[in-house]
């Protein structure tokens, strides 16, 4: 902080982020150099053949080109350390080195150029002065290549932009023209975002949902970053110092105050039964991610297990949506979750699209039972009857006589009449009009049956894929909403603006994450337009609901089961690892009563929010400006407190400075010289708070918190970890917490294995009430 202005524009480094790589030329340079001279000095005597003169002359004079940059590099390396984040004053001559620097690629280019020539030229002297001359062309160009990539990486595409309004002060900061400025930055700003999206999601279909899924997020970037001049070098010390000054803290608390009543037995009960559910659901979360998951939890064995299965040709009349690995999917779905392949009503993958082709139909003799597996009666007036594998033991009733359906791909059941009058039928849960207006299906031939065609294609933004079964063992009908697996949920989880939430409910302020919103909606639509769980409820009418799903499948589950919960009002929902950002703090307080969410350590998602990333980088601003150590210091002794522990207590307080409140973000050289201005305080409105987009959001649910025990390796590596879990309140999730282990907290396999091994304790300690009890907590 803040960028170096050069060439009249502004970069995206700082005069302190060269220490590391200027270390990194430097060894290359002196190692490059020792081995110039060695091999001079060594076959000196050899260069006395034809066009040894010119390569005699090329190796001196690389090597005083080399001594001349391994000065430079050395200069850069003493500069870039003086100082600290927020004072470069001591680092005012970095602008003028690096044009040094610079200018010495010229020489460097033209030397490396001609040294190729000369040797292309065959010379005709010692083959290992010659290998030796290629090498330090082949280094040379290397070398030329890298500092090239180093640019365009460091360029700014605002930094034309930016450098006037670097170079103005914060004397300038209230003036019109600086709001003006302002206002041309976020435009460019966002503009440059929805470039950059574009070229990472090219692959992505372009249709309306997704150009705003591009232009909402473009905007939340733009807008975070608007109002600061950091580097990502900044950032990343920033977080180095917040992470050893939240366990410094938490180090020097006072041990947690014991609650004055002992938790009640209801409410360890009622932990524990959560806990097993918990334990139990969490497998169909993890299911609904597929085969990679499953190879990623068993990557020894999951490849043998799975491979027959995806090598074999299934034949089904179930909803079986996917691609090419749709039956790796299907196959790591019934080795995590232990069902049988007739419990799956639904199943979706979203991959490519996958062709279905026609069975035969045979009659059925009427009114006769039928046992799981065997073929019942489609019952029909005005043709002959039609059949279909049943999953269930039941009776036809012959007092319901739909119109008959066709044999389709899959065989349908009759279920029933659109509202546009067609009749529906059943592919396995999925209704369509009969008379083949639904776009994805294939059309029907002159003899009832469909043609091989194509199921459903590659999906858009906001449509998550899930799947649908029969739990038989906590005889329930569960849904199962997939996470984040692609660059299109991606987009959804950044869709971050809100809006409101529509829902049959007696809460008034609805609001909602935009972007999961609309996929729960999505999921919505499929369940209840197209009949999937009419057709789970006909065969299993006493089953209820539960709604579960991991990461933005738990936002998503959460969201779906309060869409659902007018029809079913017995739904239930586990909402594994689920955004902070989800909806109201209306909602968040009515959800408490059907949806219940896991957290697991410090895990970043749970506590991620357009609010709290902005209370992070308030925080990492006022960290960084008390920070009295250079830059370099702080990114060493970050890594090694990261990878081995030891001392939190660094030193973070500025000079005389440790009561004051940082006022001002810095946007330039300038102001930092002159230290903070009052123009601006921490405790005003920032651009996002300040916005109605992004409005304060909640979890969902009741929370239980599982935190780790017993010392498992600062990655959690170590499978000795131990773990307890305890109810707790939204607000122990206000903040954002910096460890190696808030994104591992998060995998789905980390999630599953913490469970297993809380759930195995306390099975085990049945007996232990003292132990058990301590494990719970009241929020």
């Amino acid at each position: 902080m803040p960028g170096m202005v050069l060439f009249g524009r502004r970069w995206a480094i700082a005069s302190d982020d060269l220490v590391f790589p200027g270390f990194f030329e430097l060894v290359v340079r002196v190692l490059w150099w020792i081995g110039i001279l060695t091999l001079y000095l060594m076959h000196r005597g050899k260069l006395d053949c034809a066009g040894g003169a010119l390569l005699s002359s090329y190796l001196i004079v690389l090597m005083i080109l080399l001594a001349v940059v391994i000065c430079t590099v050395s200069a850069i390396m003493c500069v870039s350390m003086r100082g600290t984040i927020c004072n470069p004053g001591p680092r005012k001559s970095m602008s003028k080195l690096l044009y040094i620097r610079l200018a010495l690629f010229f020489p460097e280019m033209v030397w490396a150029s001609l040294g190729a020539a000369w040797v292309a030229d065959g010379v005709q002297c010692d083959r290992t002065v010659v290998n030796g001359i290629i090498a330090t062309v082949v280094v040379s160009w290397i070398i030329i290549a890298a500092t090239v990539v180093s640019i365009i990486i460091v360029f700014d595409p605002l930094g034309g932009k930016m450098a006037p309004y670097s170079s103005a002060g914060p004397s300038h900061l209230d003036s019109h023209d600086s709001s003006q400025l302002l206002n041309g930055l976020k435009t460019a700003a966002t503009s440059v975002w929805e470039t950059r999206i574009k070229l990472l999601c090219c692959c992505i279909g372009k249709d309306d949902h997704t150009r705003v899924a591009f232009s909402s997020t473009a905007e939340l970037f733009s807008t975070y970053f608007s109002d600061t001049d950091l580097v990502p070098s900044d950032i990343a010390a920033g977080l180095a110092l917040l992470h050893q000054q939240q366990d410094n803290i938490r180090n020097n608390q006072e041990p947690a105050q014991v609650v004055s009543h002992a938790p009640g037995s209801s409410q360890e009960a009622d932990l524990d039964a959560e806990l097993e559910n918990c334990h139990h659901y969490m497998q169909f979360a993890a299911a609904a991610y597929g085969w990679p998951l499953y190879i990623y939890r068993n990557p020894l064995t999951g490849l043998c297990r799975i491979g027959g299965d995806c090598c074999r040709s299934r034949t089904t009349d179930y909803d079986l949506v996917g691609g090419d690995q749709l039956n790796c999917h299907f196959g790591s779905i019934l080795h995590t979750t232990g069902l049988q392949y007739r419990d799956f009503i639904h199943v979706s993958f979203h991959d490519k699209t996958r062709k279905h082709t026609p069975k035969s139909c045979v009659p059925f003799q009427r009114g006769q039972p039928q046992t799981l597996g065997k073929p019942h009666r489609c019952p029909g007036a005005g043709s002959e009857p039609r059949f279909h594998p049943g999953r269930q033991s039941k009776t036809v009733s012959q007092e319901k006589k739909p119109a008959v359906c066709g044999c389709s791909a899959v065989c349908p059941v009759c279920l029933g009449v659109s509202p546009g009058g067609s009749h529906l039928h059943s592919r396995g849960g999925l209704l369509v009009p009969t008379d083949g207006s639904h776009t994805s299906l294939p059309k029907r031939t002159s003899g009832g049956a469909f043609n091989t065609a194509e199921v459903q294609a590659a999906p858009w933004v906001y449509e998550l894929p899930f799947i649908v079964a029969l739990d038989h063992r906590k005889e329930s009908v569960v849904v199962a909403v997939r996470g984040t697996m692609s660059l299109q949920d991606v987009l959804t989880d950044l869709s971050a603006e809100s809006e409101v939430l529509d829902v049959e409910c007696e809460v008034q302020d609805r609001l909602a994450h935009k972007g999961i919103s609309q996929a729960a909606r999505y999921v919505y639509r499929r369940l209840i337009n197209d009949g999937i769980l009419s057709q789970a409820f006909s065969i299993a009418p006493e089953y209820r609901l539960v709604i579960v799903g991991h990461s933005l499948g738990g936002g998503a589950a959460a969201l779906l089961a309060t869409m659902l919960r007018a029809a079913y009002p017995q739904v239930r929902c586990y909402a594994f690892s689920p955004p902070r950002g989800l909806w109201s703090k209306a909602l968040h307080e009515y959800s408490q009563s059907f949806i219940v969410s896991l957290v697991l350590g410090k895990d970043v998602i749970p506590r991620l929010s357009v609010t709290n990333l902005e209370d992070l980088k308030r925080r990492i601003l006022r960290v960084v400006a008390h920070c009295n150590k250079p830059k370099y210091k702080i990114l060493l002794h970050g890594l090694w407190y990261e990878l081995f522990g030891g001392n939190p207590n660094f030193p973070t307080e500025l000079d005389g400075g440790d009561q004051e409140v940082l006022t001002q973000p810095l946007l330039g050289e300038q102001s930092l010289l002159t230290r903070w201005s009052p123009a601006y305080s921490f405790s005003s409105d920032s651009p996002l708070d300040s916005s109605p987009k992004y409005p304060p959001l909640y979890p969902p649910g009741r929370i239980i918190h599982l935190q780790e025990e017993g010392a498992s390796g600062r990655f959690g590596c170590c499978s000795a970890a131990q773990y307890s879990a305890k109810w707790s309140h939204e607000a122990e999730f206000s903040k954002i917490l910096i460890g190696p282990k808030m994104l591992t907290d998060h995998m789905p396999d980390i999630v599953m294995r913490a469970l297993d091994s809380l759930v195995s304790d306390r099975a085990a300690c049945v007996s232990c009430p003292a132990q058990g009890v301590s494990g719970v907590d009241v929020a």
